[in-house]
């Protein structure tokens, strides 16, 4: 670690715990050192990194950025991963009739409900 840096080591154990899990998201508000800490981490682990922007608010967008990220440490994906990704059209280009559940995180909601 740097020596400017200061140390961190309950989130860096965290971080070790987390190579157990299919996916960590690191979540604060700006200027809290996740960038920091995590660029620091990573030097000694096999990490993938995908820093979320505004255009991953759709998912088929977000899922080709991961799918990306991935490349650069499993290069021998396989090729059926990439055209599934990148041939998604997401819920809107499904025509197919389903059930929808409508949601809410608006604090004092009703509970979701099933249409």
């Amino acid at each position: 670690m740097h020596e400017s840096l200061v140390p961190r080591p309950e989130l860096e154990r965290r971080l070790d715990e987390a190579l157990g899990r299919r996916l960590t998201a690191i979540v604060a508000t700006a200027g809290f050192g996740k960038s920091t800490l995590l660029s620091a981490w990573a030097l000694g682990v096999r990490a993938c990194w995908h820093t979320v922007v505004p255009e991953d608010a759709v998912l088929g967008s977000l899922a080709r950025s991961v799918l990306d990220a991935l490349r650069v440490r499993v290069p021998s994906l396989p090729p059926e991963i990439d055209a599934a990704v990148r041939g998604w059209r997401g819920p809107a280009g499904d025509t197919r009739p389903r059930a929808g559940i409508r949601c809410s995180a608006v604090r004092g909601a009703r509970p979701a409900t099933a249409t």
